[in-house]
């Protein structure tokens, strides 16, 4: 919950917070936002593979929950899925930002 709530302030939890109070520079902050970000999202690229497989071995073979008499599909990998790719494209998001900032910093700085 603290980290939804951190995303959806438009918040970054990232390494360099534990950082930050060394007093560096923007470009160095933005350095360190790049690369635990693109570390990030290597992980979460690497732990989506598994995870869409499973949730189509359960399409494939109509997995159903047996605690319930309607014998719902099972939802729980789906919803795993999601959280991964919502993860990875925040990810995504802070590289792309991150190195945008370096290259605006590259091309003021000349």
């Amino acid at each position: 919950m603290p980290v939804a709530h951190h995303y959806a302030c438009n918040l970054q939890i990232c390494t360099s917070d534990l950082v930050y109070n060394l007093r560096l520079t923007a470009q160095q902050r933005a350095t360190i936002d790049l690369v635990s970000n693109g570390l990030l999202a290597l992980l979460t690229m690497g732990l989506l593979r598994p995870a869409i497989n499973r949730v189509l071995f359960a399409l494939r073979h109509n997995e159903v929950s047996i605690l319930s008499l309607a014998a719902t599909p099972v939802a729980a990998p789906g919803a795993h899925t999601t959280i991964l790719i919502l993860v990875m494209l925040r990810a995504v998001l802070g590289f792309v930002q991150s190195a945008t900032f370096l290259g605006t910093e590259g091309d003021g700085a000349a």
